[in-house]
């Protein structure tokens, strides 16, 4: 096997497993009205990759994605406990995103003082490096998407049960907090391994886009998650191939595959439905 091969290889697993993990997610996102967590929680994995490419600079050898994925876990541990002292859950992913700008901002000036390279690490945090993924970081993003897979299909019901009506939840005596708690760590990490792979920019679309497509042509729920997750993995497949044979850096290929088919969508609803 050739580098460019390897390469190739490494980019279309890679892409595989965060398209599983946010398809999966995607349709409950949107059902479950965390959207706005989802997208800000986007937002909140460029800090915890900065935090994760310092801590490498500075001399900790553990790999970044993996020290990325704890900051990532106390973010959403914040917002968790804030929504549990009685903040409004807007209100309490607000000052969560408060707490990553400002991370960014002193983590951002210290690491690129340390690492001269530090500027173009930040960057690919923003468009994707899903082609410069090492076999590390590749075994991490492997680990991360089948623990958020599994541990999801294992507590869907009472995570989608406590979103859709927490005030039973409570009465029925379903631990509210806990499951809240597991579905935020879900989304983070799914945030995650996608911010790594497509980039932030797209990571934006792919959590909520095929949730939406998936939402808008089904209202069987075994169907939408199903519909979800194939779109993802075959737009995200197509989209890798199309920046390598294009030239397209990958977050563009994926974004106009992406594009394509929910425009698709959109266009077979319209005119079969009328909305």
């Amino acid at each position: 096997m050739n580098f460019a091969t390897e390469i190739l290889l490494i980019a279309l697993t890679g892409g595989a497993f965060a398209s599983l993990t946010s398809g999966t997610l995607s349709p409950f996102i949107i059902l479950t009205r965390n959207t706005f967590f989802a997208i800000e929680m986007v937002h909140a994995i460029i800090a915890a990759g900065v935090v994760g490419s310092l801590a490498f600079a500075l001399g900790l050898k553990v790999p970044p994605l993996a020290v990325a994925a704890l900051v990532v876990l106390l973010f959403v541990f914040l917002v968790s406990e804030l929504d549990r002292r009685g903040l409004p859950s807007d209100t309490a992913v607000g000052i969560v995103a408060f707490t990553a700008a400002l991370t960014v901002a002193v983590a951002s000036y210290v690491y690129i003082k340390v690492d001269p390279t530090g500027a173009s690490n930040i960057i690919g945090l923003l468009i994707g490096s899903l082609l410069l993924l090492t076999p590390s970081d590749l075994k991490i993003l492997i680990g991360i998407s089948s623990i958020v897979v599994l541990i999801f299909y294992l507590f869907w019901r009472e995570i989608v049960y406590v979103n859709f009506d927490p005030e039973w939840s409570k009465v029925s005596g379903v631990r509210l907090h806990i499951y809240k708690t597991l579905f935020y760590s879900l989304v983070g990490l799914a945030s995650l391994a996608l911010t790594y792979t497509v980039g932030v920019f797209l990571a934006h679309i792919v959590l909520v886009a095929p949730g939406v497509s998936a939402t808008r042509s089904s209202e069987n729920l075994s169907k939408i998650a199903l519909l979800s997750v194939t779109g993802t993995l075959a737009t995200m497949e197509v989209g890798i191939w199309v920046s390598w044979l294009s030239g397209l850096p990958p977050a563009a290929g994926v974004g106009i595959i992406l594009g394509g088919l929910t425009s698709l969508v959109w266009l077979v609803r319209y005119f079969t439905h009328g909305r």
